[in-house]
């Protein structure tokens, strides 16, 4: 599906989008996925515009338009040093053949060597501009060519400001950004299971907080299991994840933390997977919170609010606050995460 008639997606761009655009999760890193990883096969490309199913021999795609000069800055930015972060975790090894095409392997995890703190941090960086730009209006699903019309609906996916992406297009991540990860088993083998919710999302500062959450097959057997990735933006709010509190799902973004491996995420069974894959909800409207003060989000926690005061952090407990003891635990999880230094939103 040509772009090349559509303006580019970055905020205030009068640029006419390249042909292909933006792919959201980039061809490299979905060409190694498709050749190490995935099995081999037709794929289907459920109601396209026609409006029947079709079979294409290339996997779902994610694009927005964008012109050459915010394609290249989204590049040397978050993706070429990302997506090798991201095969590096996922056990992807590339090797340039004299004929000029590039053979592709899935080498065991627990023979993947673990993340740097530097490629931790680029790792971070690529999930969240990723599952941002797939919230951006102008972004199209398609497969080879079909557009999906399925999913996702655009009440789903259009409720980030502009400024958001104004930084995603400028090479920063934006203020107010935490992710995660986890390795759930693989649904597409059975049904899959619903859960609720954990963990309503609030408005600070007339901004209400967005989840987003994409799954990538990280091993195709019988025993296969998922990649989970998971970002929520909540400016000027502390987002504490319940699942990372239990150690069933890893901080990646902010201060993601050196040696992250994947053979090292346990794989959570398909209850505890849906859990993660729904931990929040987006509440427009539920709580306010006024600027200045850091509202704290997190699972059992109802209007909690903190302070950065000259004489420590200081914390507002308001009425339905569940018990003293989680307001505690919230507090000391934070520092030692660092997560309430004054640069904790600042862009990294």
């Amino acid at each position: 599906m040509a772009l090349t008639e559509e303006r580019c997606a970055a905020p205030g761009c009068e640029n006419l989008s390249t042909r292909r655009g933006e792919h959201v999760i980039p061809n490299a890193l979905v060409r190694a996925l498709t050749k190490a990883v995935w099995a081999s096969g037709t794929y289907i490309a459920a109601s396209t515009s026609g409006g029947a199913e079709a079979e294409t021999d290339q996997p779902l795609y994610i694009k927005l338009p964008c012109c050459a000069h915010h394609n290249s800055v989204l590049s040397k930015h978050f993706e070429e040093r990302g997506q090798k972060a991201a095969k590096q975790f996922l056990g992807i090894t590339s090797t340039h053949q004299p004929n000029g095409t590039t053979a592709y392997a899935a080498v065991p995890l627990a023979s993947a060597p673990p993340l740097t703190s530097e490629d931790a941090c680029e790792f971070g960086r690529w999930i969240v501009k990723t599952l941002l730009l797939m919230h951006h209006p102008q972004a199209v699903w398609e497969m080879s060519g079909f557009e999906r019309l399925t999913e996702p609906v655009d009440s789903q996916r259009a409720h980030l400001p502009e400024a958001v992406y104004a930084d995603l297009f400028a090479g920063n991540v934006p203020r107010g950004c935490h992710a995660w990860i986890a390795a759930t088993a693989d649904q597409s083998l059975t049904e899959p299971v619903v859960a609720a919710p954990r963990v309503p999302l609030v408005t600070v500062g007339g901004n209400a907080g967005v989840p987003s959450t994409l799954g990538l097959a990280a091993r195709h057997a019988v025993d296969g299991f998922t990649l989970v990735l998971q970002v929520v933006w909540q400016p000027d709010a502390l987002v504490i994840h319940p699942d990372e509190e239990t150690g069933d799902a890893v901080r990646v973004w902010p201060r993601p933390r050196a040696g992250l491996k994947l053979a090292d995420l346990r794989v959570l069974s398909l209850e505890d997977g849906a859990k993660f894959w729904a931990t929040f909800a987006q509440v427009r409207d539920l709580t306010r919170f006024p600027v200045g003060r850091t509202a704290v989000v997190a699972k059992g926690l109802w209007w909690v609010s903190c302070g950065d005061q000259a004489n420590g952090h200081r914390f507002y407990a308001l009425p339905r606050v569940d018990s003293r003891t989680r307001v505690d635990a919230v507090r000391v999880f934070a520092e030692m995460a660092g997560l309430l230094d004054p640069d904790t939103n600042s862009r990294q």
